[in-house]
């Protein structure tokens, strides 16, 4: 149960600045690396098992760099 509530909340995050991995924490809200989030650019695409993919410009709610945290929707 634990493995398919981790993989519905796993995404891949993709933008200009490539690849990047995150979670799913609740309705349009997702947690990843700053440095994921940093170089992506205007538009990022966040693709999920669970709701399959949403295009958007990110907005970025809390970011700290020594961290390496970003929390976005």
């Amino acid at each position: 149960q634990e493995l398919l509530t981790a993989e519905r909340a796993a995404v891949l995050i993709r933008g200009e600045g490539g690849d990047g991995s995150g979670l799913h924490l609740g309705p349009g809200l997702f947690l990843t690396n700053e440095h994921v989030i940093e170089r992506q650019g205007e538009e990022v695409t966040v693709h999920s098992r669970a709701f399959g993919s949403a295009k958007g410009r990110p907005e970025i709610l809390f970011s700290d760099r020594m961290l390496d945290l970003a929390l976005f929707r």
